[in-house]
């Protein structure tokens, strides 16, 4: 399977990318910067140059690709209004095209969970920061 991962070069979707790649899987990633596109190489993936705040860079990259993984965050005050905004391009880009969106997020969705363990189960109360839409 051909694979796109925004985020290839990062802390989870470089542990995403060596997965796959273990598997037998084609994996492209987008890389926003040189240093980005050479960890990507390393990874044993081919860099796709792009950018979160360039959309069509994204959906560019996942009409290539069987599935799309979506684990890249652009930080700063816009962090989630660009995250909204690829997601949106990409879903809209594969469409009735039977190709699988896989979204990642951290644990700012869940909330405070007041000491509790928190599984795949549990309500979602992220805080107003996280920006979740």
């Amino acid at each position: 399977m051909n694979v796109f991962l925004t985020g290839a070069s990062g802390y989870v979707g470089g542990v995403i990318t060596e997965y796959l790649r273990k598997a037998g899987h084609t994996v492209s990633g987008l890389a926003r910067s040189d240093e980005s596109a050479e960890k990507v190489r390393k990874l044993g993936a081919t860099p796709v140059a792009g950018d979160l705040r360039n959309p069509a860079s994204v959906v560019a990259g996942a009409a290539r690709a069987d599935a799309v993984i979506h684990t890249a965050m652009a930080w700063g005050p816009d962090s989630a209004a660009l995250d909204q905004q690829t997601v949106r391009a990409t879903l809209e880009a594969l469409r009735g095209s039977g190709r699988a969106f896989l979204y990642t997020s951290g644990v700012w969705v869940i909330g405070d969970t007041k000491g509790r363990v928190a599984g795949e189960l549990t309500v979602l109360r992220p805080p107003a920061l996280a920006g979740v839409y």
